[in-house]
């Protein structure tokens, strides 16, 4: 068995040794095999690099960066993206939410932003919205507004997601920060996704995004189970603003069990929320109620009662300071005696006693305080009517409207982010649109009510996203259908996407003129597409013809390899009464040559424009593509594919020649001219 073996291998070897000496010993067979081999596997190359230029030109934002180099601009985008000129938080949080739940048809969320995206409702509340908070708020009043209502309840269901992944903390932590049930939570976020600039990784775009109590109530109503917790999230979210004392006093209470049940529900209750939200420091929650006269239920003053006797008595060692002007930063939020006296009669029915003497005697800091010093400072509270009734503002100047507000930026800073260090930053996108309302509840009950479950009319779980649709049946035409007018079209617009690279839809208008019938049925005013990347590097037509020709080179220098391969086994006695196939090699053999030739030129001004674009500095024009690796690689590949193929025909040209039978002689001097440069290239 081992001798058979043996020389299977050996005659398996001698083999392979003829095919390469075949491949090295210069002849047209050997020539066109080379040609062929090569030049189809860079076009392969080049057709698969293409979705790799793709990803990487996607990714390049829309917006106007010069420290990276990004000049285009939304403006300029050769589609319309609703979100380019919206503040980062939107488009991250979009980008999260089309990533996790929407980017293959197997995701939860596919369908719902296929059919979200046809919207042209919901698409001009996009435009028109300046964060995603108002975005909802008006999808839900022209909900309310219209029957049936529009827009429709997947652009409801896909903005209600968006909506949650940016304000919820256990949804994602790219955006509003890690979940914590620990005062004040890690104000650094991931960036597990990648959809952040690297200097901002650890950046929370989203913690300032301003979203009411009364707001997360009535979201959760209207998107139904996956909102449910946006309440509490709120809650986390308005307590990150608050100064150290007011948080520790919350979490001495929050921490005590016969109040936990409690808490729980003071936490979600708007009245109580709104005061949360407004307030400077837990005695202040108390004056500003009393100055707007808004009702709370029981639960929520028995809370902020406990939280005013840990803050003035420093229970649980929260080290309140009440001479710091974190604590009492104006004269308008100061306790005053008879503050102090009103916060006693409220707190009295829930056996919390606080008085002045105690007041002064738990700490040797309270009695260093104007109040403990005797020193009364008068303060009042009016209620503007500029809002509507439901923000609390000072009836002061605005001086000291002013000194308020720089007080309770100063007790809790915000997180300054930079670039890296060389980075310059002047991305438009960077600036962050701001907008919000404090809800405040008139007429509020003991109760908040049953809570908002999933299910029901128009409501959405994320384990029922799924929908069957049907569409109604279309009219029957009239008998005369065919005679009747045809309805009056105009272009399509832009493709008009979210963001670049993703599905989208494209508009137009189809009229019938008043009083004619048109001819049915009527055509579409929308149709589904995909929107290209907005970059400076519109290189694909190019990139695309590159792969063409040379794929188009190997299958004609293959067949001529063949061809020539066949013909070089006959001897002379098989051209005696040649049949139909010597003759239809022989034809093969004669004009596809020239072919080659005429491409190999045609491929030279791919290469050379696929090497300026990507290898050459011109300035600022194409400048994305000179970023990209593949790019780079492709035209560095396609320079050393065209030399190699020039120069093996210039030797083949040279030293092996075509044979006699395949020569056409030519008696024209300007025939002549015209074919010197394609006979120079090749055999």
């Amino acid at each position: 068995a081992l001798p058979l073996v043996m020389s299977r291998v050996a005659k398996a070897c001698s083999a392979l040794c003829k095919v390469i000496r075949a491949g090295l010993t210069p002849s047209l067979v050997s020539y066109f095999f080379w040609v062929a081999g090569i030049c189809c596997i860079y076009g392969a190359w080049v057709g698969i690099a293409i979705t790799d230029v793709n990803a990487y030109l996607c990714n390049i934002p829309a917006q106007v960066n010069e420290s990276l180099g990004y000049t285009v601009g939304c403006s300029n985008c050769s589609d319309k993206l609703m979100l380019c000129d919206k503040g980062a938080c939107w488009r991250y949080a979009f980008n999260i939410t089309w990533q996790e739940d929407a980017n293959n048809p197997d995701a939860a969320f596919y369908k719902v932003f296929q059919k979200a995206v046809l919207d042209q409702t919901c698409n001009d509340l996009v435009l028109t919205s300046k964060n995603i908070v108002l975005m909802l708020q008006d999808v839900r009043s022209s909900r309310a507004a219209t029957n049936p209502p529009v827009p429709s309840q997947e652009c409801v269901d896909f903005t209600c997601r968006v909506l949650t992944k940016s304000v919820m903390r256990q949804l994602n932590t790219d955006l509003a920060g890690p979940p914590s049930a620990d005062f004040p939570p890690s104000d650094r976020c991931t960036n597990a996704k990648g959809v952040k600039y690297p200097w901002e990784a650890d950046a929370c775009v989203c913690k300032d995004l301003v979203l009411s109590m009364q707001q997360a109530t009535d979201f959760e109503a209207l998107c139904g189970g996956m909102a449910l917790g946006l309440r509490a999230a709120i809650h986390e979210r308005i307590m990150d603003t608050k100064t150290q004392c007011y948080q520790q006093s919350l979490a001495f209470v929050r921490a005590r069990p016969d109040m936990q049940t409690g808490y729980s529900q003071m936490m979600v209750h708007v009245n109580c929320s709104a005061l949360l939200q407004d307030s400077i420091s837990v005695h202040d929650w108390f004056i500003l109620r009393e100055a707007k006269n808004i009702p709370v239920p029981t639960y929520c003053r028995k809370v902020m009662c406990g939280a005013m006797v840990s803050s003035a008595f420093n229970n649980n060692g929260n080290n309140c300071n009440w001479t710091e002007d974190a604590i009492q930063p104006t004269a308008t939020a100061r306790l005053t005696l008879s503050r102090l006296e009103s916060i006693a009669a409220t707190c009295a029915p829930d056996q919390m006693p606080i008085s002045l003497q105690q007041f002064c005697a738990s700490a040797p800091m309270n009695e260093s305080s104007p109040l403990c010093r005797g020193e009364e400072v008068s303060g009042a509270y009016s209620v503007s009517d500029a809002t509507g009734g439901r923000r609390l503002q000072l009836a002061q100047s605005p001086e000291m409207d002013s000194a308020r507000r720089q007080s309770a930026q100063n007790a809790h800073p915000p997180q300054k982010r930079s670039a890296r260090p060389g980075v310059r930053i002047t991305h438009a996108s960077l600036q962050q649109a701001v907008v919000g309302v404090h809800g405040v509840e008139e007429n509020s009950s003991e109760d908040d009510g049953d809570e908002s479950q999933c299910g029901g009319s128009g409501r959405v779980c994320n384990s029922a996203i799924q929908r069957k649709l049907q569409a109604a049946p279309a009219p029957a035409p009239p008998d005369n259908n065919d005679k009747l007018q045809e309805y009056t079209l105009t272009p399509w617009s832009k493709c008009t996407c979210y963001q670049q690279c993703i599905d989208g839809v494209k508009t137009r208008t189809v009229s019938c003129p008043r009083g004619v019938q048109c001819k049915e049925p009527k055509p579409t005013d929308t149709l589904a597409c995909t929107c290209g990347h907005c970059s400076d590097c519109q290189v694909f037509m190019f990139i695309y013809a590159t792969a063409g020709g040379y794929g188009f080179i190997g299958f004609v220098a293959l067949l001529l390899w063949c061809a020539f391969l066949a013909i070089s086994s006959l001897d002379e006695d098989d051209y005696v009464g040649m049949g139909i196939g010597i003759k239809c090699l022989g034809c093969i053999c004669r004009a596809l040559p020239a072919i080659i030739k005429v491409m190999t030129y045609v491929n030279l001004m791919c290469v050379i424009i696929l090497v300026t674009t990507a290898l050459i500095p011109i300035g600022d024009t194409f400048s994305d593509c000179k970023n990209s690796p593949v790019l780079r690689t492709l035209a560095i590949g396609g320079s050393l594919v065209f030399v190699f193929q020039l120069s093996l025909g210039i030797y083949m040209h040279r030293n092996k020649p075509m044979p006699p039978w395949l020569h056409t002689a030519s008696s024209s001097k300007v025939m002549k001219i015209i074919c010197k440069p394609l006979k120079c290239i090749g055999p």
